[in-house]
């Protein structure tokens, strides 16, 4: 599988330095996002019929945003590269600073630097999966009320991707 991003186009959301380079380990932060983020949300005959198409106009439209008219008003759809660059670099941040050694994980520091706190970590991945179902959301409702076009949507079998805060309430009524 083929990345549809490059580190450019999360550069363009996120401040990642000149230094981080487009590796094989950015490579399949993106890989990872496109099948486990963006695939259960197309669902498989729509994500397979993407990538073999992503020049495709209809697919130009899906992937890079458009306008569209929804309820009589102009609406500005971001595009799934968007959702993708987000996802992405969600997972790059959560593992960044974890190195598998033949002695076993550990995290680089230097004399001018030290790793950031999990909750700090935790806080940043949180926040770009927020972002990025934020525009999974707008994908929904753009490919809902364009099912003429997309034949392969079917919003039923769609599964959100599942990151993000949940909150529950317990109650104890004793």
């Amino acid at each position: 599988m083929n990345a549809i991003i490059t580190i450019t186009d999360i550069r363009e959301l996120r401040r990642i330095p000149n230094q981080v380079e487009w590796t094989g380990d950015f490579e399949n932060y993106v890989i990872e996002a496109q099948r486990f983020d963006i695939r259960p949300f197309l669902g498989d005959a729509m994500f397979y019929d993407m990538m073999e198409n992503l020049t495709s106009a209809v697919y130009v439209d899906l992937l890079d945003g458009t306008e569209w008219t929804y309820a009589e008003n102009t609406i500005q759809f971001d595009g799934l590269r968007v959702a993708l660059a987000y996802f992405s670099f969600a997972r790059y941040i959560q593992s960044n600073n974890v190195f598998m050694t033949r002695y076993g994980l550990v995290t680089k520091s230097t004399e001018h630097s030290e790793p950031v706190d999990e909750k700090t970590i935790a806080r940043l991945v949180s926040q770009a999966r927020n972002a990025a179902n934020a525009i999974i959301e707008q994908a929904k409702l753009f490919l809902n009320n364009n099912i003429a076009v997309y034949t392969l949507w079917n919003s039923a079998a769609s599964n959100k991707p599942r990151w993000g805060s949940k909150l529950k309430c317990i109650t104890n009524y004793d």
